[in-house]
């Protein structure tokens, strides 16, 4: 079997029916990511191509199909990213902003490197011939985001997250693509799924006229006490619990006010609606953490909340995104209304340990 192509990263090679790892030489000044007793193989890439013909006992090793040519099947891999791969990332997921403000947001914001925050994380892609297909990050916060393509490039993303050493207490993505992920950790983890099937929606331009938003005015600082609250109480209702811990939770929820957006509903001086969002100036926003006190739904405080966050967004941005629930009809009503449209299946899960209890769920890191 031949195999003939550029050396610029490692590739895999099938060949008798296994999967060989072949990497650049020594001489490239690059360890070899993949060593073993049994086999590897290592090409001289001194030029940009090299032909060469292998004929060896192969290992076999799972990894995602990407091209047939004649004999040879060429694989790819997950692989870490880092800001020097920074440019190519946000051209790839800027190809639909509307399903990712999130990773759009913290990329630009804090960069591809590992880092000390809440907001840093493990970056991680696939490519192909044609560059990424697939990109995704793992933040410390504990939240995991992930866009490709098409879901066929989601394969081996699950074992490369669990190589990692870390699992999500949140995830948020393509319905498609996170089913997939889930059938990847099934059985692989003691861990409990709660999954929750939405609709990813879009605002372009201004909200609707005739919203009323009297009732509502911008969050503050002071206000961070009560908004942790209601996004417990949010996440309980969703979830069962929290995915994330109160100093977690506080310290996101104080970004967001002060760096994003916030909104509250207050009635008689009290706070029972509020709404985020990440604002991503010149790009777009996501909406997230909606809620409204059970006793005052459906009064029109979600409805005023999110439309004095938006009008206030769409100064800086010309597109706000945001999820909801499939089976929350008065939801959908409340953002068509604000002049929201449905642009992607949408999915929501959080993990948690099945013997762990709310004080000992993953956090940070």
């Amino acid at each position: 079997m031949k195999w003939t192509g550029p050396l610029s990263r490692p590739r895999f090679i099938w060949c008798a029916g296994h999967v060989l790892w072949i990497t650049r030489a020594p001489s490239a000044n690059k360890p070899a990511p993949f060593a073993s007793p049994l086999f590897t193989a290592l090409l001289d890439s001194s030029d940009s191509t090299v032909t060469s013909t292998v004929c060896v006992t192969a290992i076999i090793i799972s990894e995602k199909r990407r091209k047939i040519t004649g004999e040879t099947i060429v694989y790819d891999r997950y692989a870490r990213l880092d800001n020097s791969d920074r440019e190519e990332a946000l051209a790839f997921i800027s190809r639909r902003p509307e399903l990712n403000i999130i990773l759009l947001y913290n990329i630009q914001m804090f960069g591809m490197d590992q880092g000390d925050t809440p907001f840093h994380g493990d970056y991680f892609g696939l490519r192909d011939d044609s560059g990424l297909i697939a990109a995704g990050v793992l933040f410390n916060l504990g939240s995991l985001f992930f866009y490709a393509v098409e879901d066929e490039a989601i394969e081996g993303m699950a074992d490369y997250m669990l190589d990692l050493g870390r699992v999500p207490s949140f995830m948020n993505g393509k319905a498609s693509h996170f089913s997939k992920i889930l059938e990847g950790l099934s059985g692989k983890l003691d861990y409990t799924f709660s999954q929750i099937l939405t609709d990813q929606m879009a605002l372009r331009g201004s909200v609707q006229e005739g919203v009323d938003t009297e009732c509502a005015r911008p969050s503050r600082m002071s206000d961070i006490a009560t908004l942790v609250e209601k996004q417990v109480a949010l996440e309980e209702e969703l979830f069962g619990g929290a995915s994330m811990d109160d100093v977690s939770l506080r310290e996101l929820l104080s970004w967001q006010v002060r760096k994003g957006a916030a909104s509250v509903a207050e009635r008689e001086g009290l706070i029972v609606s509020k709404a985020e969002a990440t604002v991503l100036k010149g790009t777009g926003a996501q909406v997230g953490g909606v809620f409204t006190r059970p006793a005052f739904r459906g009064r029109g405080f979600s409805t005023a909340c999110v439309a004095d966050l938006c009008k206030r967004v769409l100064n800086e941005v010309d597109l706000v995104a945001l999820s909801v629930e499939k089976e929350n009809l008065a939801s959908h009503r409340v953002y068509q209304k604000i002049g929201f449209q449905k642009v992607d299946d949408w999915m929501i899960v959080a993990l948690r340990p099945k013997s762990s209890s709310r004080e000992n769920r993953p956090g940070p890191g």
